[in-house]
């Protein structure tokens, strides 16, 4: 998923799509992760957790090959919200099967540790840009590889899914009565991290970075959130969440305003100030 996600917006950038353009199509990753979100729950209580982890890692795996051969803002539009789906699909299949495993008073770091693992991953995929020249195809046929052995191990799991119950609507307006703070908190992360993964690579591209550094830009913003989320985890299982996020949002935007401010006067202290609001702003999930 990292690696995928900034090798679009790379490629967009040098392939010269306007601005506005890329920005729209990037970002209709997210009106199919939404559609995955809604849908997959009602697909994983018809035909189980394994199987709709199989068929979205197998359409996935196609869909990034198709992005390789049709080079155009339309086709990668199109590609890009049935990739969505898929990866929504792929996390809510990981997350529930965590979720039906714990209690709430280990909720915190278990989650913490998953996000960790997924960080870790999306953080290091940015330095697999450096593999091949991102204008070739080799780069999206290694995403592919990478997404098929990825189903490997859940399809030869001999461990026993957690039992499949009716999802429960919530309306939003319900939702936001029971935790405002919890709701306007994970509308922040969405909209940051959004931003982060989606024109990273664009705006680090349009500032001159070479690849490496663009990677590195990419890498360090997202592997600071690594360092964080079990740290900062576990003090939200013994601390009230609202002080937590308060905290973490604070400090996230500490680490923004210190980036803009350093981005003229040194790169290493401007990364610095990436890895602050990174390691924040990643947490707040």
């Amino acid at each position: 998923a990292g690696l995928q996600g900034t090798l679009v917006g790379l490629r967009a950038s040098l392939e010269g799509f306007p601005t506005l353009l890329a920005g729209i199509m990037l970002a209709a990753y997210y009106l199919g992760y939404m559609a995955g979100s809604v849908v997959t729950p009602g697909l994983v209580n018809s035909v189980g957790h394994v199987r709709v982890f199989a068929a979205l890692t197998s359409l996935a795996s196609v869909l990034i090959l198709l992005q390789g051969i049709f080079v155009a803002p339309l086709p990668w539009t199109l590609v890009r919200i049935l990739m969505g789906f898929c990866f929504a699909g792929i996390y809510v299949v990981a997350e529930s099967w965590l979720n039906g495993r714990v209690d709430n008073e280990h909720r915190g770091l278990l989650l913490s540790i998953y996000m960790l693992v997924c960080y870790g991953g999306l953080g290091l995929g940015q330095l697999l840009l450096n593999v091949a020249d991102p204008r070739s195809t080799v780069l999206f046929i290694l995403v592919s590889i990478l997404i098929s052995v990825a189903m490997v191990p859940m399809a030869l799991t001999s461990s026993s899914a957690p039992a499949i119950t009716v999802p429960v609507r919530v309306s939003p307006r319900n939702l936001f009565r029971r935790s405002p703070l919890g709701v306007v908190g994970v509308t922040v992360a969405g909209a940051v991290s959004g931003c982060l993964f989606t024109l990273g690579a664009l705006y680090a591209d349009g500032e001159g970075f070479t690849t490496f550094e663009v990677s590195l830009f990419m890498a360090i913003a997202i592997l600071a959130g690594c360092v964080t989320q079990l740290p900062i985890g576990r003090i939200s299982d013994r601390t009230d969440r609202r002080t937590v996020v308060i905290a973490v949002c604070l400090l996230a935007a500490l680490g923004a305003i210190g980036a803009w401010w350093l981005a003229e006067v040194s790169r290493f202290a401007f990364f610095a100030m990436i890895a602050a609001y990174g390691g924040m702003s990643l947490t707040l999930y």
